[in-house]
């Protein structure tokens, strides 16, 4: 029945012919539509390539901003750790216990050494007189966090510094460091670094 049909419409339309200039139109319609054709696929190919590449860079900027490099470690009578990230900002902030230091103190997002400043004006208001350490395995980048952190140098050993705010030292150390300026010298040289109101010892 099919094939009847289809032999019935072959031979209804066998008279008809194209005459010459339609065949060229239509010769020239399918010519002109397949260069639009591929120029969409270059467009959609080339807009694809940038929207990888806008997720690739923005993916790296994300990793950057998310992945703590160093750790700077506030020790008072309630421990703080503020996690920094390469580009000195702190995107975590974390305190042993309760504590109720950190309740109207926003640090998170914040530049390192003005988290520090915040930090250490509250424990000023509480008494405390807070120790400082350092955490990155860079040294040079350690030693900028330091001084973002309290201007000066501290003390380091494996990866890691420690330093006291001016008026933290030790009966000890002021004994010390007075008996270095009495006897005119040390069998172990002590070295005190006053920056911006702040001292640090480093042995």
């Amino acid at each position: 029945m099919r094939e009847n049909l289809d032999e019935q419409l072959r031979r209804a339309f066998a008279p008809i012919e194209a005459e010459e200039p339609m065949r060229q139109q239509a010769v020239r319609a399918v010519r002109a539509a397949a260069p639009a054709k591929h120029r969409r696929h270059k467009l959609r190919l080339a807009f694809g390539c940038l929207v990888l590449a806008l997720v690739v860079l923005a993916g790296g900027g994300w990793y950057r901003y998310l992945d703590p490099s160093a750790r700077v470690v506030v020790q008072a009578d309630v421990p703080v750790e503020l996690a920094v990230n390469r580009a000195d900002r702190v995107i975590a902030v974390q305190a042993d216990g309760s504590s109720e230091l950190l309740t109207d103190l926003d640090l998170k997002g914040k530049e390192v050494g003005e988290a520090c400043s915040l930090l250490y004006a509250a424990l000023a208001e509480r008494g405390q007189q807070p120790q400082v350490t350092v955490h990155c395995n860079d040294s040079q980048r350690r030693q900028q966090l330091q001084r973002r952190c309290g201007q000066g140098k501290a003390s380091a050993s494996q990866g890691s510094a420690a330093a006291q705010p001016q008026g933290s030292q030790s009966s000890a150390q002021q004994g010390r460091e007075q008996s270095c300026i009495s006897s005119g010298g040390c069998g172990q040289k002590t070295q005190i670094e006053r920056r911006q109101g702040h001292a640090w010892q480093e042995e």
